[in-house]
């Protein structure tokens, strides 16, 4: 690692991270979360996965803390081995990863954006009160409008599958 500067090695965590959590994914579900890292990057985004596969006891603090309305989820999904299977990730921004320095509205509607392309959903939309304001945050996302100054869900990083539900994938069920 030699000669490596503090942003390459930064890079190189992020990078290292996000494939760790990846292998605690449903495979299906990793290949689309890759795939949307990877478009996410082409638009000059870092996106790092923060959560993946989450211990019913992790999900379970989670829930109590108010940072997810499920006692179980799409992340604590296990196979019939036990084996990590998350059909959910929290996929922030790098450079803005925290509530004191939340990711830009570009980031989130690149995110939704490259979501919606490889089949998965994303929280932009979780807490919003009515519909025409999940449409017109659609819309803005949809047209890539970067000038979109309207509400966004409370978890807007988190992305996880559609066509499920957690009671149907906690007997089983796996998206194809």
């Amino acid at each position: 690692m030699a000669g490596l500067g503090n942003n390459e090695l930064k890079e190189q965590d992020r990078i290292k991270r996000n494939r760790e959590r990846l292998e605690s994914c449903f495979p299906w579900f990793a290949e689309r979360v890759a795939r949307l890292i990877a478009a996410l990057e082409a638009d000059g985004e870092r996106p790092r996965i923060q959560d993946a596969w989450r211990s019913p006891s992790a999900q379970l603090a989670a829930f109590h803390a108010g940072v997810s309305e499920r006692r179980y989820g799409f992340h604590n999904v296990t196979g019939p081995h036990g084996e990590k299977q998350a059909l959910a990730v929290d996929l922030l921004d790098d450079d803005h990863p925290t509530k004191e320095n939340p990711p830009p509205w570009a980031y989130l509607c690149r995110l939704g954006y490259h979501a919606r392309r490889v089949h998965l959903t994303t929280g932009l939309d979780f807490g919003l009160s009515t519909q025409a304001m999940k449409d017109a945050l659609w819309a803005a996302v949809d047209a890539q409008d970067l000038t979109y100054s309207g509400k966004w869900g409370w978890d807007a990083t988190h992305v996880q599958i559609v066509g499920l539900t957690p009671t149907q994938v906690s007997r089983g069920a796996r998206p194809s």
